[in-house]
């Protein structure tokens, strides 16, 4: 008998639902949603209200969003009610349809509810459609928690590793929606972290939308203890490909530059990493026009600590472009060094051609008057006419 009228009631209920839809359409807005949201709640089973949210994720109206932020709200509360295994997944189901829906709504009221989702399932495609949604309402609040949710799936103690990915890959969808600059470090150690291609090729491409200008996030990274070389190095590329000022490029070039000096490496491949880094800071500050005295001893120190000629010859150059009192007087010295031994006779060796060259070269275009009494010297001092030649060019500059 109880079969029966359960069978009858239910019957009754759709009956009623498609009386209500074949009506809907001559309501208003608020009137359609007070009308969901009462059959919603009339439904007796999952299938019923599967059904129902169907048709209200249909209508695609950002009026039904309280329904559909109401329906989830209920669907987490009884998360700990028990179900077979069928029940389940078309609950889950069914709040993904919701989360989706309210993702597609826009729904930045909602992100509350959602993230409370996220919070109290473990089924992670689910989990995965939250943080997705989270990143498409913009829910910037929930920047920092999301970075976090990130940074441990970054640390791999996820035993299961798939699932790991899963939600790695979603939150970095999400902190590339938001467009948020706080978001930007850990989406970076994604890139560079222990997933597969997809996972890192996502980061690194939401790495050039999260802002335009990552300078802040670049600076901590690359000042950090923890930071590897390599990591260092990366950090200085993404920020001189970003659309960060020149200013702020220079800012993070002289902070890379600095920490290429500080380490001592331990072997040969750190200290090619270490070259490396220093290399592309200076040719970073060479590109900026960087002009800030501060810096010549830094550029004076990568030169004496150089093993690679090119990695001498850009300090060089930088210390041109630079073109201060202090970097002039710093080339001037040097250069004066070589014309005192071409005289005693000490004739320069190949490579040490090659760094006067570049020093008259520098001091030509750094375009300080200091320069000049050293390069009159040089064409006094016993070199080839083709670096005479050269000196005199570098004269004409001043003239």
């Amino acid at each position: 008998m109880n079969r029966i009228n359960k069978s009858v009631l239910s019957r009754k209920v759709v009956l009623t639902f498609v009386l209500l839809v074949v009506s809907l359409s001559f309501l208003s807005a608020g009137d359609r949603s007070e009308v969901w949201k009462r059959m919603y709640s009339r439904a007796m089973t999952i299938d019923q209200q599967y059904a129902i949210m169907q048709n209200i994720v249909a209508m695609d109206d950002p009026s039904l969003i309280e329904v559909l932020d109401e329906a989830l709200a209920e669907q987490i509360s009884s998360l700990e009610d028990q179900m077979n295994r069928t029940e389940r997944a078309k609950k889950d189901e069914l709040m993904r349809m919701i989360v989706n829906e309210l993702s597609a709504l826009k729904a930045e009221e909602s992100a509350g509810t959602i993230f409370t989702l996220y919070n109290n399932v473990d089924n992670p495609i689910l989990q995965a459609d939250c943080l997705v949604a989270l990143g498409q309402i913009r829910a910037v609040d929930l920047v920092p928690q999301i970075s976090i949710i990130l940074r441990n799936l970054n640390f791999n103690t996820n035993s299961d590793q798939q699932v790991a990915e899963i939600l790695a890959y979603a939150a970095v969808v999400s902190l590339e929606r938001m467009r948020d600059v706080r978001g930007f470090e850990q989406v970076f150690y994604a890139s560079l972290g222990w997933y597969s291609r997809r996972v890192r090729d996502r980061a690194e491409e939401a790495l050039k939308v999260i802002s335009d200008d990552p300078t802040e996030p670049i600076l901590t990274i690359l000042s950090g203890p923890d930071s590897s070389y390599k990591t260092k190095l990366t950090a200085l590329e993404v920020e001189n490909a970003s659309n960060a000022p020149a200013e702020n490029k220079s800012r993070t070039a002289v902070l890379a530059l600095q920490e290429g000096l500080r380490y001592s490496p331990n072997d040969k491949t750190e200290a090619d990493q270490l070259a490396r880094l220093r290399q592309t800071a200076m040719v970073v500050l060479i590109s900026n026009e960087y002009k800030n005295p501060d810096i010549a001893e830094d550029l004076a120190k990568a030169f004496d600590r150089a093993e690679d000629i090119n990695e001498k010859l850009i300090a060089i150059q930088a210390m041109g472009v630079n073109g201060t009192d202090e970097t002039v007087s710093w080339l001037s010295n040097k250069l004066s060094d070589f014309n005192s031994r071409q005289l005693s006779g000490i004739a320069a060796n190949q490579t040490e051609l090659i760094y006067i060259r570049q020093m008259i070269s520098s001091l030509g275009l750094s375009g300080n008057i200091n320069a000049k009494p050293v390069l009159l010297e040089v064409q006094f001092s016993d070199y080839t006419p083709a670096v005479v030649r050269l000196a005199k060019e570098a004269i004409a500059n001043f003239e």
